[in-house]
């Protein structure tokens, strides 16, 4: 059976536990997906069972996802881990699906990745500055998927984001270089299109986007998620305490597009 990877190249902050979610939830027999492969601190998706399974391929015993020496040979070596997670863990599914984010894998691995085993890549992404008051919520409270942050306030400061949005950009370049390089076209799914919609309804506009580009999932909505929203305010001004002031120096700066694309 051949057996597609499903590559999604992110950044942190764009929902993307829940739309991935989404789609494993009502995908069981289609889809085997392992979130974060290549996150610093493990394969956090893999049970101890199944990190077993992939460290003996590496001549080591262990039983944990987050083993330093299985977190750095998964590293050192992606497609074979790919390769061999295809072949151990996948029974019936047709999709490994799987994310990557800026600085869990240098760029050349994530090209071989792309280059020698067959895949499907999806750029996800969202709206920057949205992405950037996420991540300063986070990190105030040190808390990146669970707790609720829509009241939690922040100030943000106009140098760092404007640092933060240039290093957005150049990844977001490099997964549209290395998109079209080794699959001739460019997936985009942007977080702002699902806004609005019940699950059941993102789940048949990802399914549509995805079957338009020849990704084959089910086609009836069963499950509904238990990922939830973080931070379900919608005013700038409500979240940020210094939003005048920031939004102020970014156009001194002549920055202000910055807020809305890459």
């Amino acid at each position: 059976m051949s057996i597609r990877n499903l590559v999604f190249l992110s950044f942190a902050r764009t929902g993307s536990n829940f739309l991935l979610s989404v789609l494993a939830n009502n995908n069981n027999n289609t889809i085997k997906a392992i979130f974060e492969p290549f996150h610093p601190k493990g394969c956090l998706n893999l049970t101890d069972n199944e990190s077993n399974k992939i460290g003996r391929i590496f001549d080591l015993e262990i039983n944990s996802c987050q083993n330093d020496e299985l977190v750095k040979v998964i590293h050192d070596k992606p497609v074979r881990f790919l390769k061999k997670t295809q072949e151990l863990l996948i029974t019936e599914e047709k999709y490994l699906m799987f994310k990557i984010f800026p600085g869990h894998l240098e760029i050349p691995k994530l090209e071989r990745i792309i280059e020698k085993l067959e895949s499907s890549v999806v750029i996800l992404k969202r709206r920057p500055i949205d992405m950037f008051i996420s991540l300063c919520k986070a990190q105030k409270i040190k808390e990146f998927t669970t707790r609720d942050t829509t009241n939690i306030e922040i100030e943000l400061d106009a140098d760092r984001y404007i640092s933060y949005h240039k290093n957005l950009k150049k990844w977001h370049d490099e997964y549209k270089r290395i998109s079209l390089k080794y699959t001739n076209k460019v997936i985009s799914v942007d977080y702002e299109d699902f806004i609005g919609y019940s699950e059941e309804n993102i789940y048949y506009l990802l399914y549509s986007k995805l079957l338009s580009n020849n990704i084959n999932l089910n086609s009836k909505f069963n499950l509904t998620s238990k990922v939830i929203k973080q931070d379900t305010g919608s005013i700038y001004s409500s979240k940020v305490s210094n939003w005048e002031l920031f939004f102020k120096k970014l156009l001194e700066k002549n920055q202000l597009e910055t807020l809305n694309k890459f």
